[in-house]
């Protein structure tokens, strides 16, 4: 049985795993791919994170926004890790959405 404890060393796993998957996603030219493993990669960062600095909520948000929320307002905003990168999380959650969802293609540099 998973404890929160246990989530911020788990979410940092499947973050590990996420980046190797962007590696290939990227080599093969598949963009869209790379960007939504990407998104997916820093999801599970933030997690671990968030799990880190509030083990009550690293495993128990339940969407994307909020996710995103809790992280900027329990990591970035206490100052645990710049605010750039904060943004860089919700820049990555459009990127996913418009290559996930939309059929616009993403550049190469979107992807990177």
């Amino acid at each position: 049985m998973t404890t929160p404890s246990d989530a911020p060393s788990i979410f940092k796993g499947r973050a590990e795993r996420a980046l190797v998957g962007v590696g290939l996603l990227l080599e093969s030219g598949d963009l869209a791919g790379a960007s939504s493993r990407a998104y997916y990669a820093m999801f599970d960062a933030a997690r671990a994170a968030l799990g880190s600095v509030r083990p009550d909520l690293g495993g128990a948000i339940e969407t994307h926004r909020a996710l995103i929320g809790a992280f900027g307002e329990n990591v970035v905003l206490s100052g645990h890790v710049d605010a750039a990168l904060g943004r860089s999380l919700d820049q990555a959650e459009k990127l996913r959405l418009m290559a996930d969802h939309l059929s616009d293609p993403l550049t190469l540099d979107d992807a990177r």
